[in-house]
């Protein structure tokens, strides 16, 4: 008797025990995927900041740091408490620490609301929230905002207007993309304090309250904001220029004239997202939400903003990246409201913002352009194919680039061994190359002593060690180009008479920015029988080829006939025709029926997933 029991109990959890097993994996996948693979953040030169913070010269005249100081006296923080071994470990646990608090936080709001699934919310913060700890001063900000809007509004402290405003101020000079939901965070929560609702039959009256506890709230939120401001603009002179008013001249595009090429390209993201707001506005109009719950989709409203203000100075509304990821705890709050309120919505919403096509990018989308990605590699590999002419090396290979980036000698077929590679670039100590849309704006805003992506005025030390073994002449050759170039520029202009008198130059084709900017790569070699047979090479290859690149993209022949007449060989081939590069990003994500059929046919799978789910 008892072991049939035991055994129909088992049978009853079996699905549950697949779902929390499917969680996990999901889980350790993401995570795997999601945690940074080196100790960096974006705005340029995350080293060369913890640097400028240890001497006090932050936002003092160097072409680096875009992102407010908090991020930095965090890193510094880091580096000095458990050294640079431990740097990144302890980064990982700061990072996945910031999203145990989110995650938990938000699920009490939940359960206070009654909307708690722990599998659905799960998924949702694991797709929505999770996904984006890579990106690390977004996410340190996220945790901190999601901190002050939990105290504020489920705390009863009679101060948890200051002790939020805190959380507030450490997420605004963190990542400034908490500004706008926090002003909506700080707003609701005061209009609802002084504001009450009044039935009358059928209409519904505001009514004023008594009481100071709003102002309150209101004061104490903005006074550590202020006092952080007024602080750090004391301490910095230069701050706001650096990390605010420097990016405002980015957003110089025509509104309208970008609305309209949106609409013409009609990207997957783009159309995710306004199918995602269209269904959220229609379940507002339902009044799917309530005085206590309204807050989460105003919040998220914040999407909409920011998307105009993208468009403005990209060209693409970029909802679903890392820049709005303080909004993205109100979207799965949100997404909750939605599902309790109807599970046909609430799946039609998951699939199109998670599944396909999805605001944050699809591995079916992967799938279904996996032809033209192969067609665009093959393209850029037939332009840059010229490294493959490469010649045997008997010393070592000096090149610069990201971890990993020795692979590119094994891509084109090179004879050179993995073994024989150095490549610099990553790490305390070296030059990254300044950021090309923001330091000019910088430049013509305030004076920068320091030149063209100078680090420093001097050479680092590791770099000072990395222009001994070059005037030794330990390396074969020298290699560098996009990617990244700036650590071996700055080592090289050091050293120009050594190397003009030790090595000799040959250029090739460098596809990266599909021949804007910087085009091409520069290779020296130690022994001049290297640059002979790879001129003789190139000249064959691209003398054979170049009506096929003309095919590809006229700019790259053009760009082609540049570095062949920089290798002193002469292309006497012309594009007869001007041809567009057509493998763009733009082209890739451009919505067409086979999108709508996917979407359309994911619908039934994902509405019975979902009820699988709840069971």
């Amino acid at each position: 008797m008892n072991k049939k029991i035991n055994i129909e109990l088992d049978s009853i959890n079996v699905p549950q025990r697949a779902k929390v097993f499917l969680l996990i994996l999901l889980v350790s996948a993401v995570t795997k995927e999601s945690l940074p693979t080196s100790f960096n953040v974006g705005g340029g030169g995350w080293w060369m900041c913890l640097n400028y913070v240890e001497e006090g010269t932050l936002y003092a005249g160097q072409p680096y740091c875009a992102q407010p100081p908090i991020i930095y006296y965090i890193g510094l923080g880091l580096l000095k408490t458990f050294g640079e071994d431990l740097l990144l470990l302890s980064m990982w646990i700061l990072l996945i620490t910031s999203n145990i608090v989110m995650y938990l936080l938000l699920g009490e709001i939940l359960k206070k609301h009654g909307i708690y699934h722990p599998i659905i919310y799960s998924l949702l913060y694991l797709l929505t929230v999770y996904r984006f700890m890579g990106s690390i001063n977004s996410t340190i900000a996220c945790a901190l905002f999601v901190v002050g809007y939990y105290i504020l509004y489920y705390f009863r402290h009679i101060y948890r207007g200051l002790l939020a405003g805190v959380a507030f101020a450490f997420a605004v000079f963190t990542k400034y993309t908490t500004i706008l939901p926090m002003l909506i965070v700080v707003g609701y929560a005061f209009s609802t304090q002084i504001f009450h609702t009044k039935n009358f039959g059928r209409r519904t009256r505001l009514t004023p309250k008594c009481g100071f506890q709003p102002f309150r709230d209101l004061m104490g939120a903005a006074i550590p904001i202020l006092s952080l401001y007024l602080l750090l603009t004391h301490t910095y002179p230069n701050f706001m220029e650096y990390t605010f008013t420097g990016h405002q001249q980015q957003m110089s595009k025509d509104l309208i004239h970008s609305l309209v090429v949106l609409w013409e390209t009609a990207s997957l993201r783009t159309a995710a997202s306004t199918i995602m707001l269209l269904i959220l506005a229609y379940c507002v109009l339902k009044k799917f939400f309530q005085r206590d719950t309204f807050i989460y989709p105003l919040t998220t409203a914040s999407l909409f903003f920011y998307g105009l203000g993208a468009i403005l100075m990209w060209g693409e509304p970029h909802i679903g990246s890392y820049y709005m990821l303080p909004v993205y705890p109100f979207l799965v709050l949100t997404f909750m409201v939605v599902w309790r309120n109807s599970k046909k919505i609430f799946s039609a919403l998951f699939l199109v913002t998670l599944i396909y096509p999805s605001i944050f990018g699809s591995p079916l989308q992967d799938i279904s352009r996996w032809g033209f990605d192969q067609q665009k590699n093959q393209a850029i590999e037939t332009i840059e194919y010229g490294l493959h002419y490469i010649p045997p090396q008997e010393g070592y290979v000096l090149t610069e680039g990201p971890r990993g980036y020795e692979k590119i000698f094994r891509r084109y077929h090179t004879p050179i061994k993995q073994k024989q590679v150095r490549v610099v670039g990553e790490g305390r100590g070296y030059t990254v190359h300044e950021d090309p849309a923001w330091a000019p704006e910088l430049r013509e805003k305030i004076n920068l002593t320091h030149g063209v992506s100078q680090s420093y005025e001097n050479l680092t030390e590791k770099e000072e060690t990395l222009l001994k073994e070059i005037k030794k002449d330990r390396f074969s050759l020298i290699m560098y180009g996009p990617p990244q170039w700036s650590t071996l520029t700055r080592v090289l202009r050091e050293t120009e008479n050594h190397i003009r008198g030790s090595y000799c130059p040959i250029y090739v084709p460098n596809f990266l920015y599909q021949g804007d900017g910087k085009f091409y790569s520069s290779l020296y070699f130690q022994n001049p029988k290297d640059c002979i047979k790879m001129r003789r090479d190139l000249k064959k290859y691209y003398t054979k080829k170049f009506n096929e690149i003309c095919s590809i993209s006229s700019k790259a022949a053009s760009r082609i006939k540049k570095t062949a007449y920089w290798n002193r060989y002469i292309i006497k081939q012309s594009c007869g025709v001007e041809k567009e590069f057509q493998y763009t990003e733009t082209n890739r994500n451009k919505m067409n029926a086979l999108d709508v059929i996917i979407m359309l046919l994911m619908y039934p799978p994902t509405f019975w997933f979902m009820k699988f789910l709840e069971s």
